[in-house]
């Protein structure tokens, strides 16, 4: 035998006595945290989600669960496991059906409520979880939040949706009009892997937009012209109107009142999908028992969309203090230790209600919504004098007067210029105080009016309003509303838009095509909340017309399938916006304290 063997052979005979002995206790790990790949979770007909487990480095007893589930595989929570695992909790997060490793096929918001309750049931059980689950997540993953929450799983302790999108409210339409933003979320989420990156960021949306915008196809073809054929986005095309098959993905309003679990929601001043987010909280607000409501918070900050996970001192050239800097891990730490572990309440929710003010650079804290604001101030719009280019915002209504006229032609290939693409609480600041822009500045789709300059400071906190009476020559249009700062040096700061199809006007559920000729009455109440203090000597001023961008569906005014619509049946709208009795436009602007 030669020498190496021989000693390999009285070596592994001398550690057969030790191998006998009872194994000794491991030493602690020095890793932060511990990682499970690829746990498979069953679902209810067989599919199985693939799911990615981050543990606390030594973990010694069950703990409860902080579950994200994404369509957007590990890289969009990743961050999350990394620092919940560090400090006490179990983070799963499960790439949804037909995503990333998961089995299946993905259909958005389709089999989010069944897959979420699983989920949610099945964690509870391992021996890692204490039976205790919680949710969190942005964006889409907010609203998977609320799409299980719907159906209640026993063991679902709390959720904590940020920036939540709400099927058939803000996603895949605002106001009953589609945006060219919806290939965006049919990019990201078809097929296994995310698409959409590395294409130029604004350059090729903002191109793509012009080009489609300018080609003449129906909106129907916009999934072909992304080179991108979609069942999801044809799927979409069907269902225009908020029915069954959008509410089939979000609560009740008997799930509403049967939730009772602790929730805390946060959006933004700016953020793309506030409509979404607010839209959940007030629906639980409105159909919710007393004691569930006393455990909805709500934060309402400064920020963007991705801004409501990681706050800034910046945003598109606005700055704010340093009281915006919310510390957003901590802010969710703190929760789930009040709600999962028994832990005080966050220090920060002094009330149920949080909304940071611009300028003051603080926090308004009230039990309701409505508490942030103290008053209601009343505008009545009025036309401008001879010579004037914008017409005025009175407080006292002014007597009855002539319409003001807009005219829209479809097939204009010049759109209403905007310095940036809008979004729903968007920002746009600018030098000379318009919305519109260059060539098309005066242009007479859109009419303005200003308040005369404040005598004091004023706080504009909560979300505004608008109602104005029309007369159109054609059965349906689509409109805007934009609110503004008008500073005393001339430059402008957009507080908030919104819009709206006019076959839309009385309910998204179902549609109303307008009468040519009759008054009719269109009521813009989905602004953005607002927290903002307006310098002495700003006016507020107030932007109205049709809604005519590259980045929405074009409306040609047929009265038809707007998504089917092509050039061919288009029809130039002219548009009156009355003044006379009982048909009078208002603006109504809450005010705080």
């Amino acid at each position: 035998m030669p020498p190496l063997l021989r000693y390999l052979q009285r070596l592994f005979l001398s550690l057969l006595p030790l191998a006998a002995q009872q194994p000794q206790a491991l030493s602690p790990l020095t890793a932060p945290f511990q990682i499970q790949w690829e746990l498979r979770i069953p679902m209810r007909d067989g599919v199985k989600l693939c799911a990615t487990v981050f543990r606390p480095a030594n973990q010694r007893e069950p703990l409860p669960v902080i579950l994200a589930m994404t369509p957007y595989t590990l890289s969009f929570t990743a961050e999350w496991g990394r620092f919940f695992a560090q400090n006490g909790y179990v983070f799963v997060s499960v790439d949804m059906r037909g995503r990333g490793d998961s089995e299946g096929s993905h259909t958005p918001m389709v089999r989010d409520s069944q897959d979420g309750y699983d989920t949610v049931e099945w964690l509870a059980r391992q021996p890692w979880c204490n039976g205790k689950v919680g949710m969190t997540g942005l964006s889409y993953l907010g609203g998977t939040q609320w799409a299980t929450a719907k159906l209640r799983p026993p063991h679902l302790a709390t959720i904590l949706p940020v920036a939540a999108v709400h099927p058939g409210v803000d996603v895949p339409t605002l106001g009953g009009i589609h945006f060219v933003d919806t290939m965006d979320i049919v990019l990201r989420t078809s097929g296994r892997s995310r698409k959409g990156g590395g294409l130029g960021g604004d350059e090729y949306w903002d191109g793509m937009a012009h080009d489609f915008f300018r080609s003449g196809r129906p909106w129907r073809e916009l999934d072909r012209f992304f080179g991108l054929p979609s069942p999801v986005f044809q799927a979409w095309m069907r269902h225009p109107a908020q029915d069954a098959y959008w509410k089939a993905a979000t609560p009740t309003t008997e799930d509403y009142r049967k939730l009772d679990i602790p929730i805390l929601t946060i959006t933004g001043h700016y953020d793309d999908d506030q409509m979404g987010a607010m839209t959940y909280y007030r629906d639980h607000m409105h159909h919710g028992s007393p004691a569930a409501k006393d455990r909805h918070f709500l934060v309402i900050g400064p920020w963007d969309h991705l801004q409501t996970r990681t706050p800034a001192l910046e945003c598109e050239g606005v700055t704010f203090g340093k009281a915006s800097l919310v510390d957003m891990n901590a802010l969710h730490k703190a929760w789930f230790d009040w709600t999962l572990k028994g832990g005080p309440k966050p220090a920060f929710l002094k009330q149920r209600v949080a909304c940071y003010i611009q300028g003051e650079d603080a926090w308004r804290y009230a039990d309701r919504l409505e508490g942030i604001s103290q008053r209601v101030r009343k505008y009545f719009l009025h036309g401008p004098s001879a010579g004037a280019r914008a017409g005025s915002l009175l407080e006292n209504q002014p007597p009855a007067g002539g319409p003001q006229r807009l005219t829209h032609d479809p097939l204009d290939p010049t759109p209403l210029a905007w310095d940036q693409k809008p979004s729903v609480g968007g920002l746009l600041v600018q030098a000379d105080a318009t919305l519109v822009v260059g060539r098309r500045q005066f242009h007479h789709e859109a009419l303005s009016y200003l308040t005369e300059p404040f005598a004091e400071t004023s706080t504009l906190c909560g979300s505004p309003s608008f109602s104005v009476w029309v007369r159109m020559t054609v059965p349906d249009e689509d409109f805007f509303v934009s609110l503004h700062e008008v500073k005393a040096d001339g430059t402008s700061q957009q507080l908030g838009w919104d819009c709206l199809r006019a076959r839309y006007r009385r309910s998204f559920e179902q549609e109303h095509l307008v009468k040519p000729g009759e008054p009719t009455c269109l009521d813009f109440r989905r602004f953005p909340i607002v927290g903002r203090q307006m310098a002495k000597g700003s006016r507020l001023k107030l932007v109205f017309g049709a809604l005519n961008l590259p980045w929405a569906q074009k409306n040609h005014h047929s009265g038809g399938h707007v998504a089917d619509e092509t050039p061919k049946v288009a029809r130039v709208a002219h548009v009156e916006v009355l003044n006379e009795d009982g048909h009078q436009a208002v603006l109504a602007v809450p005010l705080g304290r």
